[in-house]
């Protein structure tokens, strides 16, 4: 039985660039081709494609799959990509229970014991600089967010830049954030809203870097914005969320 390249991707989902790479590193050999040129992989070549991508995905590296099929009779890095798997199987569980208590997660509570204690130390670090404590625990969602879902050394320089910027707050940013909590009860046309924005923009105008006007500038990826900005915008009153769309 033969096949072609596209049949092979469409049978294990992997790339033509991923077969490429396998040859490339040895891993295939002994590629046909037909008539016409086209490579022709046999029944094994599909057997050895589904391997490799079934062991990446289980954590080993091409190295470490270059030895598995190279020596048979070894176990070794057949029980390392078991040892990988289960620990990612571990950190899956880990942050499904986590989310799952994240969901319950209320911007009015007084007590979130549901914070990591690092979150939890950024939190109270903003409120003991007098900010306030309903916009300091609407940034701890999203804190806690980024702790769940980046990778450590991420979130790493996400809490070393939060502390910073923390240490680094002026009365100003105080003020403005006080004053943005008691925008929540009126209209949002009203010219409250309007004088808050233009305050907050020649802020943001006067103090460049101070802050943050997308979350592209900690280094997020952009495929979080969307449920960053949920976070954040969460509860927030029309006038709220028409005087927070400077930072849009």
């Amino acid at each position: 039985m033969h096949f072609h390249s596209h049949e092979i991707t469409s049978l294990t989902a992997a790339s033509r660039k991923a077969l490429r790479l396998y040859e490339d590193r040895g891993l295939l050999t002994a590629i046909g081709r037909d008539s016409n040129g086209w490579r022709i992989y046999t029944a094994e070549h599909l057997l050895r494609v589904a391997t490799i991508k079934f062991l990446q995905e289980s954590g080993l590296t091409l190295d470490d799959i270059a030895t598995v099929l190279a020596d048979s009779q070894t176990s070794q890095p057949w029980e390392l990509a078991e040892q990988r798997l289960k620990a990612r199987i571990a950190e899956a569980q880990e942050k499904l229970a986590v989310l799952h208590e994240l969901k319950n997660m209320r911007i009015h509570d007084t007590d979130l014991p549901l914070y990591a204690p690092d979150v939890s130390a950024l939190i109270n670090m903003m409120i003991a600089r007098r900010y306030p404590a309903q916009m300091a625990h609407r940034s701890g969602r999203i804190l806690q967010f980024l702790k769940i879902t980046l990778a450590p050394a991420q979130w790493q320089t996400i809490r070393q830049l939060a502390e910073q910027e923390i240490t680094n707050i002026d009365d100003d940013v105080i003020v403005l954030a006080q004053e943005f909590l008691d925008l929540a009860d009126l209209p949002a046309d009203s010219e409250q809203v309007g004088t808050w924005r233009d305050k907050a923009l020649a802020y943001v105008q006067t103090h460049p870097g101070t802050v943050h006007t997308d979350f592209i500038s900690l280094g997020v990826e952009q495929t979080m914005d969307a449920t960053l900005t949920d976070l954040w915008t969460d509860g927030l009153s029309p006038a709220q969320l028409r005087a927070s769309a400077i930072f849009d």
